[in-house]
């Protein structure tokens, strides 16, 4: 079959609205909603509203392809969607985050159709995060004289060294032509359904190698190419995790599902900017947090080379939300996990399935079997990747006792506690959460569930690495969700037992939704945990919303050992009291050495890098020197513009490496395309306030405006805001902004200071 874009030319509508407007797909429907205080989303949701609409598509059938047959992929739509051909109805998916296929051809006509997509939104709150609506990921036509797509053939590796491979293609026929392609060069080829080949000198796909072959497979007029790495996956206790025979260990951050400005819409560019960003910074792992990655952000993966847990779902059978999946789960889990496999499975960069996150039923026996039951599933339709799951250990251990911890409230309940009350529970005693893991009554409800998983997934437990070790020596264990400012002691676990394969902290890349779960925050409606309206992000993440690395990015890469010299980052200078803080967040520093009308007030300064101690120079003048710890050392100095550098010292006392911050020269307003990264017409452009080097004033929050008729998004990183993300005007935050458009390069682009 050949596989064709789907995305244009649609109309689109709110389903009580008169007047239909034209889209292009992938596209959030909830942008186009206007947050209230009022709004049954709340916190979790960023108070956006939802509601019920309606796509429709008309196409044309060609003459051609009177005797094909015809397939629609999408994928995914948030939620409750509807698919509708020429008036019949052909296909119902309620999971918003699955990847699935409908066969149009029963009710496709030559010439003139109408495809139809009604989309349920209305109910709310089900999302513990903001999770837009409409058909926010890609959807593509399929049509040829078979019904084969890419999910029906099947790339095993079966061997490394030397590489051999079995192409599985789930066909009547077994008159199948399959070719390896190395570039255009053939490297391999054979005929038949099930067939083993060798491919000599293979070169191997990992996150550090990500090489990719194509497999052409055809049968008369239809062919297909896949692409797809060689790669093997072993893991097992006491030798950890394997790729390709090489143990390797996760450096991995959690992700939510928006793209920032642009809300839920998977964009091409997005996905790939996304990954490359994380990957420049050392990342080699991604959690898709708390569900299925779009297939763009998959592709971004196999061929930038980043490792993917890939997640698929946030609750089972019991409600996390009044209104969210759990009472479709047990009709519909198998599908989700069938079309999700069938989708991920010639994708090397996926190396493991998380069967959920924080969910509280493995606390009775039932939710045990309900766990093996999806174990086993993804265990027979595909054996070559393990699974796991985000297992809470203080959420599922108090759920085995009965009680619900809410801060201030120590009485049983028959009320199962939530990742909710687990939240305002963490930011009444932080980090502490960690030693709740210890308690043995902790231990004995949560073996039952970790054991039937291939790798035990810990969120929060980091605190039973070095027990488990002796306790339960044939459990593989991954930290499978971490606070980020713990990183350089459970990184030094990590390295050190052989149980522990990698750590995915919380959160890779800041989100819409779970409003102010990870500020630090001079704001006087900052205390509490629940941020009232109009806060809109989490504002948690070593990325801030526009992709700009924060002070927890750079130290990450420092522990990593992923930079070859010190790295420097300052906490906001200017304010008269210390922020209100998340145990979400360690550090809200960032890089820049530019604070209009700060000369004499305190500025804290973070160094990252492992070495013994750390030299600080204020234009040419020592400030001190001090200390690594946590690969980190601080520094308090008065704010004064210049030059700020960074020297970092060996145990005996010598230079080994330095770096500095400037401040910013003649500021002004800057914007820049930033380079391509994929062939989709989405660009992004980085907006600044500073030099033409790229220092910005760190805390500049004027206001700015953009002219150009392009836009599908412009805002800045700033987490309490009224913006509106479709609008051409928004405010700086710590200097910077971000648009992004839509068609060929504007040459008339303009962004202009409007006030200060």
């Amino acid at each position: 079959m050949q596989r064709i874009s789907f995305n244009d030319h649609w109309q689109f509508k709110a389903l009580e609205a008169n007047e239909f407007m034209p889209v292009t797909l992938p596209h959030d429907a909830m942008q186009t909603e206007h947050p209230s205080s009022q709004a049954a989303s709340g916190p979790a949701g960023a108070y956006y509203p939802g509601n019920q609409y309606l796509y429709q598509k008309r196409f044309s059938v060609p003459d051609d392809w009177k005797h094909q047959q015809v397939l629609l992929e999408v994928g995914g739509i948030y939620q409750k969607a509807t698919i509708i051909l020429n008036g019949h109805v052909l296909k119902h998916v309620i999971y918003g985050y699955r990847p699935f296929m409908v066969n149009l051809t029963p009710s496709l006509q030559l010439g003139e159709n109408q495809l139809q997509v009604k989309v349920d939104n209305a109910e709310l709150p089900n999302s513990r995060w903001y999770s837009g609506a409409g058909i926010y990921r890609s959807v593509w036509l399929w049509h040829g004289d078979t019904r084969l797509t890419t999910n029906d053939v099947q790339i095993t590796t079966l061997a490394v060294n030397p590489a051999k491979i079995r192409v599985q293609i789930k066909s009547l026929s077994d008159n199948w032509q399959v070719q390896i392609m190395d570039g255009t060069q053939l490297v391999a080829s054979g005929q038949g359904q099930s067939i083993d080949l060798k491919i000599s000198q293979a070169k191997l796909w990992s996150a550090d190698t990500p090489f990719l072959y194509r497999c052409r497979v055809q049968h008369g007029n239809d062919r297909l190419e896949i692409p797809f790495g060689i790669r093997k996956l072993e893991w097992r206790p006491q030798a950890g995790l394997l790729v390709n025979g090489t143990p390797t260990l996760l450096r991995g951050g959690c992700l939510h599902p928006d793209n920032g400005i642009v809300g839920a819409a998977s964009y091409r560019e997005s996905e790939f900017r996304k990954i490359k960003r994380l990957k420049d910074s050392g990342f080699n792992a991604i959690r898709s947090a708390h569900n299925p990655a779009s297939t763009e952000l998959l592709e971004a993966c196999d061929q930038l080379g980043m490792y993917v847990m890939d997640e698929m779902w946030d609750m089972w059978y019991q409600e996390k939300n009044e209104k969210d999946y759990a009472t479709d789960f047990l009709e519909n889990y198998q599908d989700d996990v069938a079309d999700v496999v069938r989708r991920d499975f010639n994708h090397p960069a996926v190396i493991m399935y998380s069967i959920g996150n924080e969910v509280s039923e493995p606390a009775k026996s039932e939710g045990v079997v309900m766990a093996q039951k999806i174990v086993q599933l993804f265990h027979k339709l595909d054996a070559t990747r393990p699974t796991t799951a985000g297992i809470n250990l203080m959420i599922l251990g108090m759920a085995a006792s009965g009680q619900q911890l809410i801060p201030g409230d120590g009485q049983k309940s028959d009320q199962v506690m939530d990742s909710t009350a687990y939240n305002q529970t963490v930011m009444a005693i932080g980090t502490q959460v960690n030693k709740f893991a210890l308690d043995p009554s902790v231990d004995q409800a949560t073996a039952p569930m970790l054991d039937t998983l291939d790798i035990a997934g810990y969120n929060y437990g980091t605190a039973r690495y070095d027990l488990d070790q002796s306790q339960h020596p044939q459990r593989l264990i991954v930290g499978t969700e971490t606070y980020p400012q713990n990183l350089s002691a459970t990184w030094q676990k990590v390295k050190r037992l052989p149980n522990v394969i990698g750590d995915f902290m919380w959160t890779a890349w800041d989100y819409i939704g779970e409003v102010g779960i990870g500020a630090w925050s001079y704001s006087d409606d900052a205390a509490d945990f629940f941020k009232p309206y109009p806060w809109k992000l989490a504002d948690a993440g070593a990325f801030d919303l526009n992709g700009q690395p924060t002070g927890e990015a750079l130290w990450a890469k420092a522990i990593w050992h992923q930079t070859m010299g010190p790295l420097i980052a300052v906490r906001p200078v200017g304010h008269e009291r210390e922020p209100y803080k998340s145990a979400w967040r360690g550090t809200n520093a960032i890089p820049s050495w530019s604070w209009t009308n700060c000369e004499g007030k305190l500025a804290k300064v973070e160094v990252y890098f492992d070495c013994a101690s750390v030299i600080l120079e204020l234009n040419g003048h020592q400030i001190g020197e001090q200390p690594i710890e946590d690969t980190r050392a601080i520094f308090e100095v008065p704010y004064q513009p210049g030059k700020l550098v960074a020297k970092a010292l060996d145990a005996q006392h010598q230079v080994v490496a330095t770096s500095e911050l400037q401040t910013a020269g003649d500021s002004k307003l800057h914007w820049r395309y930033e380079d391509k990264l994929t062939h989709d017409d989405v660009h992004y452009v980085d907006v600044w306030l500073g030099d033409d080097q790229g220092n910005f004033i760190g805390n500049s929050a004027d206001q700015i405006q953009i002219d150009t008729q392009q836009l599908l998004g412009f805002g800045s990183a700033r987490p309490r805001t009224t913006d509106d993300y479709r609008t051409a005007s928004t405010q700086l935050y710590q200097g910077r902004a971000l648009a992004v458009l839509t068609g060929p390069v504007d040459q008339n682009l303009k962004v202009t200071l409007v006030s200060k």
